[in-house]
């Protein structure tokens, strides 16, 4: 205890000098003198004993652990330096690359890390120095860095993270590199692009709300829905720009958009309505338009079945009918479940739904039945073919015809639609067969006629005295009525009977009669002979009778001189009937040559391909130019005829299929035609009976009395046609003269409602009358879009005397801010009543609030006096001089114009208004009052209106 009270340690002694003597005895690897190091270097008041410590101890972290906690400015200053020397070599024992970064990037003042970046120090990457330079975060030292020791690709780096413009135009001033340089220059764009953001920004969002306000005034819900989304679509896109505006605007742009927004959607629920009322009628419509269409389609199908040669169907096409009667009755289901469901107009070939329904019905029953037609029209086809060959046993073919026919008539009955082949087939058949029937009639009735007149001339003769004439009569007479069938013998028997018993008489008194009378018929013919013919007809009857008369009298075979005589004077007297006939029989013989002529040439028309109106018209003159060639023989006439009409016989039937087509297109037309009758009656209706009535010129002839029928039928059925579209017009017109009656009166009551609380709805009616008055016919309409347009020009009187009441009401509040702002010391917003500060326009509170302008307030009030064109005091006409000048050359230099509320902005940007210029806002308030204000009702005037 003595020895150490007596030997105490050096390092403890209390001059500084031994205990820095004591440093050098103590060592920093032994743990007892390593802490007395340590407290020696944190500790000891002595400045030397602290350094001398300290670099016994040589450790980093203790000189720099020195540097933020001595007391000593002398160990500050050395272990600093200490610190820096170690940081700044590239390599230290005493400090490893990765601590001597973590010491820069943590705890190293700025100053030292600048100088380990501008060194610079080997073993650092790009990245740490971008570190190092963050946290020296000034633009000085990264300019530096970027200019003294940066490569490219640090360069590179810092362009792009530097997001200051000043720093960017310094780099781009030290910059050489042609890339770098680039990408610098596509930076310092940005950052002039950012700098327009805000204007253009705020001009989108302006013109947005504008467009977005404007849907107010649209009445098409889907165009107004449309527009709606796409600009809250652009709304959505805009707002994420909205941050280049200050919080003021952008919370100015949110409210207003919020607020039209709210509209926007109140407007699309007041058009909701009105707009799903008439998609649900288009709906509707096209539902009927649908079951219209399959209807016809289904039509088109079974007619197409029964149209041709029923036989010919196939499965397939029998299928394709049913699908289409089957989407036909689809169609109408669904039209009927509709409840709301009529039948509305659709023009030609509308039908009701009963009308429908009745032919859906009618339809689906051809088809059903379309098999059993089937088997009727095979029948049918076989009774024509037995109709068509003769009978074979001998029967009574009236009876066997007649039998055939109501076959026919049975079955025909039972078909719905016999096949027009078939039909046109028993038409031939049934034509022929009276043909036949007719010839066998006409031969007996000629027959019978002949007797007939054989009878009389028999009787006559008798009655006559031409016994002999009548005798040789009576033999052929004989013949004919031995040649009459049963039922024509009984019809003459009793007079035939009479004849031949007088005949008999006659017989014995021939002789008797005969010699008396000869002599006188030969003074007869011999004076016939000596007189000139001048009748040849006459002639020869006279000679054809003293014939007849001489052989009544005279024996077959007889030669007496008498007789001689008589035949010489009666050849004496035909001389000049020979030489007439001889010339007749000439003249016969040039029109056998010419009819010959004829035929030969309709032989060497080209029947197949000649056009067959041109056929026609060629067939028709050479058929007149027959009737023309004169008399020919009987028997030449005959066999002349039979060649004329084999020649005939193509080009005949050619022409007479033509004729056949043209009827059965014209009667295709008639049906068309009637088809219209069948429903209601309208212009289309009237537009298609035009149609087939120019189709009707288009078609050929179709024979004479066929045309004329057709024709008839066809105009009888368009003279219907036209007199109920002129019935279904007349009413038309009497409903819509009445709607438009209606509609005039209602906008005449929108006149008498109009008022400022009802001008919105007064605009919503009238844009909806308009639009039912266009489906109006022209004169209807045209009085009641007259009516609309004093209901349009009183709506628009009633907002122009509403946007001046609005803008009187704010300049007067821009009149009275004025008087409140008089002291510059103050900022506005407290001077200005905040009632009156909200009355505002914005770009006045703005104009308020900017208090800088290029010229005096004098200057800027006489402007106004000068663009308002009012006077000027006297006092200040040079200085209005200058401004007319100044305003007239910017105009031709520059083509400015100033506006007067442009020019009211700059007036107000002059600051407060001060006492000493009273005199200018009075002014002021004058061109105010004048453009504004005056003509104006009062705020008193209006808030008695609003209190009445």
């Amino acid at each position: 205890m003595i020895f150490k009270r007596l030997f105490t340690p050096a390092h403890t002694s209390s001059d500084p000098a031994v205990r820095k003597a004591a440093i050098d005895k103590l060592s920093a690897d032994k743990q007892q003198d390593k802490a007395i190091l340590h407290e020696l270097a944190f500790n000891d008041e002595s400045a030397e004993v602290t350094l001398a410590a300290l670099h016994k101890l040589d450790s980093f972290v203790l000189w720099q652990k020195s540097t933020q906690i001595t007391r000593h400015e002398q160990v500050q200053r050395s272990a600093r330096q200490y610190v820096e020397t170690v940081v700044l070599q590239d390599t230290h024992p005493a400090l490893s690359a990765r601590e001597r970064f973590d010491y820069l990037l943590e705890t190293a003042t700025p100053e030292l890390v600048k100088a380990a970046l501008l060194k610079p120090l080997s073993g650092l990457d790009n990245s740490q120095r971008l570190q190092l330079l963050d946290k020296v975060g000034r633009e000085d030292v990264t300019l530096e860095v970027y200019q003294q020791v940066a490569d490219v690709a640090l360069r590179e780096q810092i362009i792009a993270r530097t997001d200051s413009q000043a720093l960017l135009e310094k780099l781009a001033k030290k910059e050489t590199a042609a890339e770098l340089e680039q990408q610098l220059q596509k930076k310092l764009d940005s950052f002039a692009e950012a700098a327009k953001m805000p204007a253009l920004v705020n001009k989108e969002v302006t013109l947005l709300l504008a467009k977005l306000k404007a849907l107010l005034e649209r009445g098409r819900y889907e165009d107004v829905l449309q527009r709606y989304e796409q600009l809250e679509s652009q709304y959505a896109a805009l707002s994420q720009q909205l941050h280049w505006l200050d919080s003021e605007a952008q919370a100015i742009v949110r409210e207003k958009h919020n607020t039209l927004q709210a509209q926007a959607q109140r407007h699309l629920a007041r058009l909701k309505p009105q707009w799903e009322a008439s998609k649900a009628a288009e709906a509707q419509l096209r539902q009927y338009s649908s079951a219209q269409s399959a209807r016809e389609q289904a039509n088109t199908a079974v007619h197409s079945l029964y149209a041709g040669n029923v036989e010919a169907i196939t499965l397939d096409q029998v299928s394709q009918a049913q699908t289409s009667v089957n989407t036909f009755g689809e169609s109408l289901d669904a039209l009927i479940k509709n409840d709301s469901a009529a039948a509305p107009d659709t023009g030609k070939g509308s039908a009701t739904i009963e009308q429908m329904q009745r032919e859906l019905a009618i339809l689906r029953n051809k088809v059903e039945q379309f098999g059993e037609q089937q088997q009727l029209s095979e029948q049918l086809a076989q009774l024509l073919v037995q109709a068509g060959e003769e009978p074979e046993t001998d029967i009574d073919i009236v009876e066997y015809r007649k039998n055939l026919t109501q076959q026919w008539q049975s079955l025909s009955k039972r078909l719905y639609v016999v096949p027009a082949p078939l039909k046109q087939q028993w038409r031939d058949i049934s034509g022929q067969w009276k043909a036949q029937e007719q010839a066998r009639r006409q031969q007996s009735e000629q027959a019978l006629k002949a007797c007939r007149r054989q009878l009389n001339i028999v009787d006559n003769m008798i009655e006559q005295g031409k016994f002999r004439a009548a005798m040789a009569r009576y033999s052929q007479l004989a013949k004919d009525y031995a040649a009459l069938d049963d039922s024509d013998k009984a019809r003459l028997a009793r007079r035939f009977d009479t004849t031949r018993e007088q005949i008999e008489r006659l017989e014995g008194w021939q002789h008797y009669l005969a010699a008396p009378r000869k002599p006188e018929l030969l003074e007869q013919a011999r004076q016939l002979a000596a007189e000139p013919a001048d009748d040849i007809g006459q002639r020869a009857g006279t000679i054809k009778r003293l014939r007849q008369q001489w052989q009544s009298l005279t024996h077959p075979g007889e030669k007496s001189d008498s007789h001689q005589a008589f035949n010489e004077a009666l050849e004496q007297a035909f001389a000049p009937c020979r030489e007439f006939y001889a010339e007749q029989d000439k003249l016969r013989a040039q029109a056998r040559s010419h009819r010959l002529a004829l035929i030969e040439q309709v032989g060497s028309l080209d029947a197949a391909s000649m056009p067959v109106q041109a056929l026609q018209r060629e067939m028709e003159s050479l058929k007149q130019a027959w009737r023309n060639a004169g008399q020919v023989d009987k028997q030449d006439y005959d066999t002349l005829k039979q060649q004329w009409d084999d020649a005939l016989a193509t080009p005949a039937a050619r022409i007479s299929e033509w004729h056949q087509q043209n009827r059965l297109q014209k009667q295709a037309l008639i049906e068309q035609a009637q088809s219209l009758l069948e429903h209601d009656i309208d212009e289309q209706s009237a537009s298609t009976a035009q149609a087939l009535q120019q189709q009707w010129k288009t078609i050929g002839h179709a024979r004479r009395r066929q045309e004329s029928r057709l024709w008839t039928t066809f105009k009888s059925i368009n003279d219907s046609v036209f007199a109920k579209l002129k019935e279904t017009n007349a009413a038309q017109r009497n409903a819509t003269d009445e709607a438009g009656a209606k509609m005039v009166a209602q906008a005449e009551q929108f006149l008498t409602d109009l008022t400022p609380d009802t001008l919105a709805e007064v605009r919503v009616g009238a844009a909806v009358l308009q639009t039912q008055a266009k489906k109006l016919q022209s004169q209807s309409a045209h009085k009641v879009f007259k009516a609309l347009r004093r209901v349009q020009n009183a709506v628009s009187e009633l907002e122009q005397a509403r946007q001046h009441e609005l803008a009187a009401a704010q300049y007067r509040a821009l009149l009275k801010a004025v008087d409140q702002y008089t002291d510059s010391e103050e900022s506005v917003s407290t001077q200005i009543d905040s009632t009156i500060w909200d009355a505002l326009g914005r770009s006045h509170q703005q104009a308020l609030l900017v208090n800088s302008t290029d010229k005096d307030r004098a200057w800027y009030t006489t402007k106004l006096e000068i663009l308002a064109e009012l006077p000027t005091p006297a006092e200040h006409a040079s200085l209005r001089q200058d401004i007319q000048l100044a305003m007239m050359m910017a105009k031709l230099e520059q083509g400015e114009e100033t506006s007067i509320e442009e020019a009211i902005c700059q007036w107000l940007s002059c600051g407060p208004v001060t006492s000493q210029q009273t005199a200018l806002k009075t002014r002021f308030s004058e061109v105010i009052t004048q453009l504004y204000i005056a003509g104006a009702p009062s705020d008193e005037d209006i808030a008695d209106e609003n209190s009445d």
